[in-house]
């Protein structure tokens, strides 16, 4: 129904009907899934649908918004014909996962070793440690046999991480993370995901690259070392691979339609590599991985 015949509850809300010019604000103009709700001085706005996967959510001021609540909370449970849905929790040795295994050289990935202050909000960590040589890497991934294309249906890749230590000129590294084509480098010429390459931005850089041709976005949130800031990075691919949106804490900081890799293999792919060294280091430490494949059409 039409704006016009809005009735409110009582108790000292909005009167109606509802005059139907909007001066401006939009609200008689509105499309599927849209929400009429009463503000903080009782007038009427409007809230507009929100993105896939966002949950509507409510301040203590009772004003609605749509978020990312959460990780698997945000996506309806998959069938078995489906697709696939895989949480890892990094509570026990990643070479013992069913469907993640490790990849590492002059590296070490410690199973359970948290950072110190950290154990009581993220327990059992993976602690990505790069020993003291230039071309020392530690990646976590699928197996080569897994590999997928986009296209088929929908992808999400959700991670939670923390940094411990930045890159620098001396002691140099690349963070990737998404999904990529490369097995066991950064040398990537098809994939999405989010970078940090400290020679390019000091923020996280959202890529998307077919045949070595790179779109990037950056993000504009800066690569923290605070013991307690823990990023939630999370790429959505749509069904169709026309369009990827990258999102940071539950924000949307980045889309990108362009050098979608849809013809290409991937795999998801967490990892960091070193190019000069002068000292072994603590790099990060992964909390878990989230994957999922909506299919577009049941199997």
């Amino acid at each position: 129904m039409g704006v016009e015949g809005f009735l409110t509850g009582g108790g000292g809300g909005l009167t109606s009907p509802v005059d139907p010019t909007d001066g401006g604000t939009g609200i008689i103009t509105y499309t599927t899934g849209d929400i009429l709700y009463a503000d903080a001085t009782n007038s009427l706005a409007k809230l507009p649908i929100g993105s896939e996967g966002q949950a509507l959510v409510v301040d203590g001021s009772g004003i609605p918004s749509w978020q990312f609540t959460g990780f698997i909370e945000d996506f309806p449970q998959l069938k078995l014909n489906e697709g696939l849905e895989i949480f890892s929790h990094c509570n026990v040795d990643i070479v013992l996962q069913g469907e993640f295994r490790s990849s590492i050289s002059n590296s070490e990935i410690n199973v359970a070793v948290d950072r110190t202050g950290t154990e009581a909000t993220h327990p059992g960590q993976w602690r990505f440690r790069l020993n003291d040589n230039a071309t020392a890497r530690a990646n976590a991934q699928w197996d080569a046999i897994r590999d997928s294309k986009f296209g088929s249906g929908s992808w999400v890749l959700e991670t939670v991480f923390n940094v411990e230590t930045l890159s620098t000129a001396t002691n140099e590294y690349i963070l990737i993370n998404g999904f990529c084509d490369a097995a066991n480098g950064s040398a990537i010429t098809d994939g999405i995901y989010f970078e940090y390459d400290r020679t390019n931005s000091v923020n996280y850089i959202a890529v998307c690259e077919a045949s070595g041709t790179r779109t990037e976005v950056d993000t504009g949130v800066a690569v923290s070392t605070t013991s307690t800031v823990w990023p939630k990075q999370r790429i959505i691919v749509n069904a169709d691979a026309t369009s990827v949106t990258f999102y940071i804490d539950g924000s949307l900081v980045a889309t990108i339609t362009t050098n979608i890799p849809s013809s290409a293999s991937h795999q998801p792919y967490f990892g960091i590599f070193k190019s000069t060294s002068t000292a072994a280091q603590n790099i990060l430490y992964l909390d878990y991985i989230y994957v999922r494949n909506q299919l577009t059409t049941t199997i």
